[in-house]
């Protein structure tokens, strides 16, 4: 009965969403028990069975396309929600045990009923799997974040930016109500005629007279939240304007700094 209750819990907050009892306990009586031995990659998001993981024991490493580590799950967290969306064509990543590892897996069929029964549970699912995408494109196409212990922050303040889904005949948002622009999916020009790079984090102070040049999928982050992303993340500080006034200051007092050992030793 604890093992249950404890499954239970963590499906709950897996969701995102209180479900009735009985489908709680559908849940439970349905999932899948895996145990993975250390050091295994035994989980590809291109090839898995779709569905949900629950870790239950043990630690996961998370590894983009290359089998570089983004970071470690452990008990309690969950993976492969890109699995559920895969008309989207989100980044591929994989998974190894780190420890012993004690899997719940859900399939597709329990979460797409979930999903459609509970709008929550289906933003929830898609949001924590296009928060993810972001963190592997900013990997893959930008100076920032390569250490693992950056990605929880990272996560964290993703989830304040806003996302907005751009036509062709859609006007760019004004850049003045946000600090901070990520474009996810299509194509945008600035004023210099350059193609704005996907994953990239950009100051919006920078960017003007913006021209869509395909229909985009844009992450902004409002000037209100700016600071609440930067408890999260304070490397995102040195993309917006007064960041690098500071970063450049910092630099600037460190080589004086250097060069004044120098000089004395």
């Amino acid at each position: 009965m604890f093992l249950q209750d404890n499954i239970g819990a963590k499906i709950t907050s897996a969701l995102g969403e209180n479900i009735s009892d009985r489908e709680l306990r559908n849940c439970i009586a349905t999932a899948q028990t895996i145990e993975v031995p250390v050091a295994k990659l035994f989980w590809q998001a291109t090839e898995a069975k779709q569905g949900l993981y629950i870790i239950l024991e043990g630690k996961l490493r998370l590894l983009d396309y290359s089998e570089n580590l983004v970071t470690t799950l452990s008990v309690g967290e969950s993976f492969g929600e890109a699995t559920l969306f895969r008309e989207k064509e989100f980044i591929p990543y994989a998974g190894r045990a780190s420890h012993s590892l004690k899997l719940c897996f859900l399939n597709q069929e329990i979460v797409q009923s979930l999903m459609d029964k509970y709008p929550k549970i289906h933003q929830k699912l898609l949001n924590k799997a296009e928060i993810w995408d972001l963190v592997l494109l900013c990997r893959q196409n930008s100076q920032f974040p390569q250490h693992s212990s950056q990605v929880p922050g990272l996560l964290q303040a993703l989830s304040l930016f806003e996302k907005h889904t751009l036509e062709l005949s859609d006007k760019i948002p004004a850049q003045r109500d946000f600090e901070l622009w990520l474009l996810q999916r299509g194509e945008i020009l600035n004023s210099d005629g350059n193609i704005l790079t996907l994953g990239q984090i950009y100051d919006c102070k920078k960017q003007d007279k913006l021209q869509l040049e395909k229909p985009t999928v844009a992450y902004l982050l409002r000037k209100d939240n700016l600071q609440t992303a930067l408890q999260y993340c304070p490397e995102l500080l040195e993309f917006t304007t007064n960041g690098r006034g500071q970063i450049s200051q910092k630099n600037q007092v460190s080589q004086k700094n250097h060069r004044f050992r120098r000089k004395s030793s």
